[in-house]
């Protein structure tokens, strides 16, 4: 991992929930340790059982939060993209990494020591209010998340995916895949055979695959598919 200079750095990272309610002067202190990391695809930014001393921002790419079963398979807990924090709530905590994390892409990241923020706390207790309330919404919305997915057939799910990576509102448009299949599938709660054969259902509604890329003929198209599939469900 190669560390990098960034002038807009410290106002991205103001930007984000777990800052925006913190006191300037408060802020100024913590910004003084950020430092921006360039990290290449298939780097490990963490293992398990690591000392959290810090955590991090995505500012470019995507990381993906993992653990390993005792079969050796991969268990996707999150995956993180621009102006999404990971790994917070075990740096807070001042306790290990419960996970693996790994660039799924190119990633650029803010890292963000600990060390600064307990600091500041010691200082101002209202720092940490401010980000215990921001953690508790994060965690919040991983559940409304979770809730949600749940409540969606794979196809409505496929479908919402595609739909949040797309350019446009209607229309046609070309969207790459922001990462491989079978972390799509396992971000989805799929396994990578269903979404294999939901990219195949799709086709009736001019969404076709090729490699990295997904050529959609009508974005609307999607909406109709989460739509028809919802009536379909209702009526049973």
């Amino acid at each position: 991992m190669g560390q990098e200079s960034d002038e807009g750095l410290e106002a991205f990272v103001r930007k984000s929930p777990l800052f925006n309610g913190i006191p300037d002067e408060f802020y100024s202190d913590i910004a003084k340790g950020i430092r921006g990391l360039s990290v290449p695809r298939g780097t490990t930014i963490f293992q398990q059982d690591d000392p959290a001393r810090r955590f991090f921002i995505v500012v470019e790419g995507w990381v993906k939060v993992f653990r390993t079963t005792a079969a050796g398979e991969e268990a996707v807990i999150g995956i993180f993209t621009r102006g999404q924090s990971f790994a917070e709530i075990a740096a807070l905590a001042r306790d290990n990494y419960p996970a693996y994390a790994e660039a799924v892409t190119d990633v650029r990241l803010a890292e963000i020591p600990i060390d600064r923020i307990v600091s500041s706390i010691s200082r101002n207790p209202q720092v940490a209010l401010v980000m215990l309330a921001s953690v508790s919404r994060h965690v919040r919305r991983l559940v409304d998340e979770i809730e949600q997915m749940k409540g969606l057939s794979g196809i409505q799910r496929v479908a919402e995916f595609l739909i949040a990576q797309s350019p446009v509102a209607s229309g046609a448009c070309t969207v790459r895949l922001p990462y491989e299949k079978v972390l799509i599938a396992s971000k989805l709660g799929m396994k990578a055979e269903s979404l294999s054969r939901v990219f195949q259902r799709l086709r009736k509604y001019g969404v076709h695959i090729k490699r990295d890329m997904a050529v959609i003929n009508e974005v609307r198209a999607l909406h109709d598919v989460i739509d028809q599939e919802r009536l379909t469900a209702s009526s049973e």
